[in-house]
């Protein structure tokens, strides 16, 4: 299983560095050693965080152009995954918990997180129309609600409990539905 790091955007500089959009707090970029791109793995070199994300340095990428090979989705291994404060949680850890909001509604299940933009996007099956409570193939169907992950609409994230809380007067201002 693979833990979504980001996406490398671009090269940066003349040493083969490559921008980072990342979500991973920099607390935990020590703990990076290795990365996973088009399932490679790459030996990390450096790790720091810049303005609006990071930057990486691999081993054998030494170049802009081989910095600007790579752009898309990275990944660090599951074994990887430092260890979060009580409070903390990786978008990862989300899929599948069930979404309910202050009102008590229950929306349906979390099935995928999106992290290509600034704020990630949540998306949820609903419940009505979801067969056996399965989350689904990933791909957005006529069921799904989008809405980003912003302030005040993310109340609590319960993983042991496997609830995803949202504030029902945020979430009605915020959330698009598929249709």
């Amino acid at each position: 299983v693979m833990l979504p790091l980001g996406e490398f955007c671009r090269a940066h500089g003349i040493r083969g560095e490559i921008k980072l959009s990342t979500n991973l707090p920099p607390k935990f970029f020590s703990e990076v050693s290795v990365v996973f791109y088009g399932g490679k793995e790459y030996v990390v070199e450096s790790l720091r965080a810049v303005n609006g994300g990071a930057l990486i340095k691999l081993q054998g990428i030494d170049t802009p152009e081989a910095a600007n090979a790579l752009r898309g989705a990275a990944y660090l291994p599951d074994s990887a995954k430092p260890e979060l404060d009580r409070d903390e949680f990786f978008w990862d850890d989300v899929i599948g918990l069930k979404c309910v909001l202050t009102d008590g509604k229950e929306i349906g299940k979390v099935f995928d997180v999106s992290l290509t933009a600034p704020t990630p996007v949540i998306s949820v099956r609903r419940s009505s129309g979801v067969s056996g409570g399965s989350c689904g193939s990933r791909k957005a169907t006529s069921q799904d609600i989008l809405f980003p992950a912003i302030k005040g609409l993310i109340k609590d994230v319960s993983l042991g409990d496997g609830i995803f809380l949202l504030d029902a007067e945020t979430f009605s201002r915020v959330a698009v539905y598929e249709d």
